[in-house]
């Protein structure tokens, strides 16, 4: 794609941290799972067609509602097997079918169980998505035909297939938590990863890194996750750093091999340096043109961002084959569309070390 795809990326935080986080929410999930599969009355529903649940939050039975002017009209349609059948019933066997689908999908993933009935929300659900579409460069540029696998740089036997590759129509909903009586509608984000076809051979690709604005925890992992993904795993030909943020187009590149970033994960700031501003348009694409540059990682927040969208839509324009991939960091935590991103945690935490110093500090000292 050409505009910047939002990737999450692991956030660097300390160890105890993590462990107290994880430790904490264990707890609190397995003590939560014991009430509601214990102590919580069980339900046991009428052995007949169910249709809905009064409240997700009362104990009531699954009752049968009535049949109205709209069931009436459509008694007739439905399947060749339904035809014929009360519009009562066929909800109440579609709510079944549903149930076990659920059921089953359910126990694959977890065949011990909890204990506990799925149970059907009332006036709640979704009837259609929309999605923001992502321009592609297929639009005005041939695919390469190739299929993705990892290892695309080694020999056949030595390459294995993705877990998962993502769909045309795999997307992340907008309005994640849902309530009863929202509309039945609404938007989604193209969802980023592996896609079973890849657009670049991957033997012609030549990618460029740019890390911009202020320093963040985890800039290094950034470098050295995408250097060894696209050299290991992709096979590119080459990958450069821009070195100094965006005023780095105006000079040449530095080349980023496997033994660039060995050990680069463990220092703190950026390789390649980062910077402020000094954006110029007319730079950039020349410098792409110039180191024949097809993929362009652009690292920064959201004012780099901004720019990064400035590099796509140019390169659309002129129907370069350049697709410009973003990567949000910050520890402001200001970025649109993200929960969270990678250093805001461990900016809190040393913020939080420095506070209690400080108070320590005061309280201690007695005058």
């Amino acid at each position: 794609c050409t505009r910047p795809t939002i990737l999450r990326m692991p956030t660097v935080v300390s160890g105890d941290f993590l462990i107290g986080a994880g430790a904490g929410f264990g707890i609190a999930a397995a003590a939560a799972a014991f009430w509601f599969c214990t102590t919580r009355p069980r339900v046991q529903p009428r052995p007949i067609q169910l249709a809905k649940l009064v409240s997700a939050s009362s104990d009531a039975d699954y009752i049968q509602p009535p049949i109205g002017e709209e069931d009436v009209k459509h008694e007739a349609e439905g399947t060749p097997g339904e035809q014929g059948a009360p519009a009562s019933e066929r909800r109440g066997s579609l709510w079944t079918s549903t149930r076990d689908l659920v059921h089953a999908g359910f126990l694959e993933k977890h065949p011990e169980g909890f204990g506990c009935e799925v149970r059907l929300l009332d006036r709640m659900g979704i009837d259609n998505v929309f999605v923001l579409p992502v321009p592609h460069l297929s639009e005005y540029a041939a695919d390469s035909g190739r299929s993705n696998v990892m290892g695309l740089s080694r020999g056949d036997d030595m390459q294995q297939e993705y877990n998962k590759l993502m769909g045309r129509q795999d997307v992340i909903l907008h309005d994640i938590v849902r309530k009863a009586g929202m509309d039945p509608v609404t938007t989604s984000y193209l969802r980023a990863g592996p896609r079973r076809n890849l657009h670049f051979e991957p033997s012609r690709v030549r990618a460029a890194i740019v890390t911009c604005g202020g320093l963040c925890p985890g800039l290094n992992n950034i470098i050295q996750g995408i250097v060894r993904t696209l050299i290991q795993l992709y096979g590119a030909e080459k990958v450069f750093g821009v070195r100094g943020g965006y005023q780095g187009f105006a000079e040449a590149p530095e080349e980023l091999t496997l033994q660039t970033v060995v050990g680069l994960q463990n220092r703190g700031g950026t390789y390649m340096g980062s910077g402020r501003g000094s954006f110029d348009l007319d730079k950039t694409i020349a410098f792409l043109k110039q180191y024949r540059i097809n993929q362009l990682y652009v690292v920064g927040g959201d004012g780099t961002h901004r720019a990064a969208n400035k590099i796509a839509d140019e390169a659309r324009r002129l129907k370069l084959n350049i697709a410009v991939c973003g990567v949000p960091k910050t520890i402001d935590n200001d970025i649109d569309l993200l929960d969270r991103s990678f250093g805001f945690n461990t900016a809190v935490a040393e913020a939080q070390k420095a506070i209690t110093s400080a108070q320590t500090e005061a309280k201690c000292n007695l005058p």
